[in-house]
């Protein structure tokens, strides 16, 4: 919807996924002649259109070189909190004042990180990556620093009413994932306090028991959602059988495995949040589901692959090139390549899956390597996968799901292969120049992504909100100072860093030796530092030791 609402003045509404954003845009000049139009044409008579395909315009007698400037306000409330905020943030027409304020709050955002050492080109892909970020503010957000934020968003979820949290018509969600769920067991794991926690854990759980998993939609279960309750899978659907659920959208199909996948990792929030509340048979039950990737691993192949309802895997199955445009059948956007490292919350128990640490590392390694297999195989695998941009081997850095992994040879006993890993994707991958970024970049996901490798820490819910701990990997700078938003810093000091020295020899935390290749969230939150040995050859030794994993949801109840 839009609308002239004075000779200087339009209102726009636009609809926004559960909401509208609304646009006040005031003009330095009052217009001469006005209008607006819509898909059957122009109106020079009509101030007001609603629907699609629609717009205004507006004409100007000006002199020569004479410019016509434009503020815009922008709310996710009314029209009149839009109006109200471009008066507070743009009081005057003065577009050098306005510049030179922003030049001013962006340089202060960005010093919340102060860096030291490194290349040119590494500070400007940095910083660059920082901006992207949103800055200091976007980075304490990416970081779990911002607690006034994440509070007023897990108070909105807590607040929710069964119709919000479960519509009783089928709408279009995010991906195949309830984002909610994740984010308030982290942020609780994490220490966040002061919302109604328990009405936020019945939210959550109303949300994974009632509410359908079929990607891209929200809305009452289905028989697929019922059979996983059930059993522990989302079925895939028999070869050569038409699509008979109605609710499954034609082209982004089941994505069975990865909603199976997903389904565990939520199991595992829930589980936790459970726990942190007493309540022990919901902590039984979920617990139960949080293992439901094993169901859909088939160990002869060694990946995640789908079954059909009567149990059976499905034949023939490539873990490489099966599940059509996107993998959609089985996976979402990658293939079984990607997803079978989709195992956030239990690392260790896909460790175990696959036959212990030096299987499991000689698997990473394979993912790095793999090629096509076909003489056309290439140009045909970026036909039937295009979101798997930014590749090396069968890893996928430019699709958000496979970020993760090289951090995952921290859990295995060879964090040397990490550091190396990371640095190679920053290398690869990250520019100074317009082809800078290799793939979506997701509201700031691939930059967040660089921001923390270049830093030589990374949550460990990078992918999907987690544990509250900090994975460790090799910093490219010799120093760097991040200030906190209580007002404390962490500072990180990585001892002779450079291209060729990217191996941790020793670590010390706060001081004390340090043989982890991870810490927890907590050291950060409080302030301290984290002092790095670099050289050029890996220490294998370093953060190897089992006991010194990071925490995963099977190491963790059999250490109890």
């Amino acid at each position: 919807e839009l609308e002239i609402i004075s000779d200087r003045v339009l209102a726009v509404q636009e609809p926004r996924g559960g909401g509208s954003a609304f646009l006040y845009l005031e003009f330095s000049k009052p217009f001469f002649h006005r209008g607006t139009w819509n898909e059957n044409g122009i109106d020079s008579i009509a101030l007001r259109q609603v629907g699609d395909h629609i717009g205004a315009f507006a004409s100007y007698r000006t002199a020569s070189h004479e410019q016509i400037l434009v503020r815009i306000g922008f709310s996710d409330q009314d029209r009149d909190q839009a109006a109200l905020w471009l008066k507070q943030e743009i009081p005057e027409w003065n577009f050098a004042a306005v510049r030179e304020a922003a030049r001013r709050a962006w340089d202060g955002s960005l010093q919340i990180v102060n860096v030291q050492g490194g290349t040119e080109e590494e500070r400007i892909k940095f910083f660059t990556a920082l901006y992207r970020v949103n800055g200091g503010e976007g980075l304490w957000r990416a970081m779990g620093l911002d607690e006034g934020e994440h509070r007023k968003r897990a108070i909105a979820y807590a607040g929710r009413s069964e119709e919000q949290v479960v519509p009783s018509r089928h709408t279009i969600r995010a991906m195949f994932m309830h984002q909610n769920i994740g984010f308030i067991a982290s942020a609780y794991l994490r220490g966040l306090r002061g919302f109604d926690v328990e009405r936020a854990y019945a939210n959550m759980k109303m949300e994974f028991m009632q509410s359908t998993k079929i990607p891209w939609r929200v809305g009452p279960p289905t028989e697929l959602d019922d059979f996983y309750l059930n059993h522990g899978f989302f079925p895939a659907r028999p070869a050569g059988q038409a699509e008979w659920v109605s609710q499954v959208d034609p082209f982004e199909k089941r994505q069975c495995v990865t909603v199976t996948l997903q389904a565990a990792y939520e199991s595992w929030c829930l589980a936790q949040m459970a726990r942190e509340l007493g309540k022990e048979k919901d902590w039984t039950y979920f617990s139960e589901h949080a293992r439901d990737y094993q169901k859909v691993y088939r160990s002869e192949l060694g990946f995640m692959a789908p079954r059909t309802a009567d149990g059976r895997w499905v034949e023939p199955f490539d873990p490489k090139w099966s599940g059509g445009l996107g993998g959609r059948e089985y996976f979402a956007e990658n293939n079984s390549w990607s997803y079978t490292w989709y195992v956030p919350h239990d690392v260790q128990g896909l460790i175990d899956l696959m036959g212990g640490r030096e299987r499991f590392v000689e698997r990473l390694d394979a993912v790095f390597v793999e090629q096509y297999d076909q003489p056309d195989g290439k140009f045909r695998f970026l036909a039937q996968f295009p979101d798997e941009t930014g590749l090396i081997g069968q890893y996928s850095h430019g699709n958000e799901f496979t970020r993760h992994i090289p951090y995952l040879y921290n859990y295995a006993g060879a964090p040397w292969k990490t550091q190396r890993r990371v640095r190679q994707i920053m290398d690869i991958w990250y520019g100074a120049g317009p082809l800078g970024l290799c793939g979506d970049e997701d509201s700031g996901l691939l930059s967040v992504w660089y921001v923390f490798a270049a830093l030589g820490m990374s949550p460990a819910n990078l992918v999907c909100p987690n544990y509250p701990v900090w994975l460790i990997s090799s910093p490219i700078f010799e120093r760097t100072v991040l200030a906190l938003s209580d007002g404390g810093s962490f500072t990180i000091l990585a001892k002779n860093s450079s291209a060729q020295n990217k191996y941790i020899q020793s670590a010390r935390l706060n001081g004390a030796p340090w043989d982890k290749p991870w810490f927890e969230h907590s050291h950060l939150r409080q302030g301290g530092s984290l002092e790095l040995m670099m050289g050029a050859k890996p220490n294998r030794q370093w953060g190897s030791a089992p006991e010194a994993a990071p925490p995963s949801f099977s190491s963790l109840e059999r250490s109890k």
